[in-house]
């Protein structure tokens, strides 16, 4: 009884899961590709107000597997040609294009990343101009990794 209620419990859980992802791109979790909107909708500033300050709290944009190890542990599943499937066989020809793309990459900012952060900027600029002139005064930390140092 226990066992049969803790698989509909999870059954339960991975349907909820299932069902608050929009696409099946946003089951890759943490690996989805930060959507770029294509419309933003903003509420106007109040009249009476000026912005005067804006704070940006951001990650690292997409970025490429974390090391290049990474690569090689997957693409040593598909090693044995004579195992595979066809599918198997489609799958390895694409790992092969990826890992070229990749190949000394691990953990860095994908050019993908460093246009959404570009795009997070434009936004930000667009939005508020009155903020970024010559004499406004920026700040910008980030922690030593090369990826987010490059999004900052």
């Amino acid at each position: 009884m226990r066992k049969t209620l803790l698989t509909f419990s999870f059954f339960l859980c991975l349907g909820v899961f299932v069902k608050a992802q929009k696409s099946p791109e946003q089951m890759g979790g943490v690996y989805y590709a930060y959507p770029i909107p294509s419309a933003i909708t903003q509420q106007p500033t109040p009249i009476a107000l000026q912005p005067f300050y804006i704070s940006h709290y951001g990650r690292h944009g997409s970025r490429w597997l974390p090391s290049d190890e990474r690569y090689e542990w997957v693409n040593r599943h598909f090693d044995d040609k004579h195992n595979l499937t066809p599918l198997g066989k489609s799958v390895r020809k694409r790992l092969v294009k990826i890992w070229k793309n990749a190949r000394g990459n691990g953990g860095q900012l994908t050019p993908l990343g460093g246009r959404q952060h570009e795009g997070i900027a434009r936004r930000m600029y667009d939005r508020f101009p009155q903020l970024f002139t010559a004499d406004a005064r920026l700040t910008a930390h980030s922690s030593t990794v090369s990826r987010c140092k490059s999004s900052m």
